[in-house]
């Protein structure tokens, strides 16, 4: 009985010792924090907020509060007690990027795998190199590298911007990291135009009541492969918005520039009905 006594007393007395003092820890996110305090872990619970960097206050052994937003030293302090780690930026969705870690790296991080980085600064820009710390599960940013080369980053975004092939990226000094980088987001952008040149072809046809089956870039159109009732075409048609049929594949006896791509559709959907549909192999250029 006695020894009970004696647990629940000192419990008491870590529990009032925890509830006294406050913490610094960021925010993303989350809702719950963890701490090291007497050297043991705890895992406390705290409302949803703002992503941030906060001071924090234990409420019992399970809870935690708000006390303010920690300032700049406090921060520091926290950062400076993580590993540090160097990345090259790739993109960033708010506070949140996405960065290709430097090779070396002292936590075991491939360089070929980007990972996210949490609360980044709005400073910090595309292809900077910055510094992270790691808790163990994490990366917090903490600065653009001092010693980053700013004209390296500062040429791989204008050449990113003309889209300038990373095969063609030319800059004395660029790192393995960097021209990893540059590789990484002109082939993300040139399958964003990919995906957005598909997906409006496939409206095209979709909105006239035909199933979009594929399509391939030519120098000066589109070849547009697709089906209308279980019959398959394929015509070409211009790369601006309207789609302008340039050959239909189909006799039209000569009208063929007089339709677009969906309207196309929908007239070999009528003729398919009718029994009227001439066709003729337009397979090769």
């Amino acid at each position: 009985m006695e020894q009970a006594l004696d647990l629940i007393r000192r419990l008491g007395q870590k529990e009032n010792s925890i509830t006294s003092m406050e913490f610094i820890s960021p925010i993303f996110n989350n809702m719950t924090v963890v701490v090291l305090i007497d050297g043991l872990v705890h895992k406390l619970s705290v409302f949803r907020t703002m992503p941030g960097w906060y001071r924090l206050k234990p409420v019992d052994l399970k809870r935690a509060e708000f006390r303010g937003q920690a300032d700049l030293s406090e921060t520091e302090n926290y950062l400076k007690r993580l590993k540090k780690v160097r990345l090259v930026l790739l993109s960033k969705d708010g506070q949140v990027a996405q960065a290709l870690p430097l090779k070396g790296n002292n936590i075991g991080l491939e360089i070929s795998a980007p990972v996210p980085v949490y609360l980044v600064s709005d400073f910090a820009e595309q292809f900077d190199t910055i510094i992270a710390g790691f808790d163990g599960a994490n990366l917090w940013f903490w600065e653009t590298a001092p010693s980053g080369d700013m004209a390296r980053a500062e040429y791989l975004r204008e050449q990113l911007g003309k889209g300038t092939p990373a095969e063609k990226i030319r800059f004395k000094g660029l790192t393995i990291e960097e021209k990893m980088a540059y590789s990484l987001c002109h082939a993300l952008i040139e399958k964003k135009k990919e995906l957005t040149k598909e997906g409006a072809l496939k409206k095209d046809v979709e909105h006239a009541g035909g199933q979009f089956v594929k399509f391939s870039e030519r120098k000066d159109h589109f070849s547009v492969t697709y089906k209308v009732d279980g019959q398959q075409y394929t015509s070409y048609v211009s790369k601006d918005r309207g789609h302008s049929v340039l050959t239909a594949g189909i006799c039209l006896r000569g009208g063929d520039r007089n339709f677009d791509l969906a309207s196309l559709v929908t007239v070999l959907r009528e003729g398919q009905g009718r029994g009227l549909i001439h066709r003729y192999d337009n397979t090769n250029e």
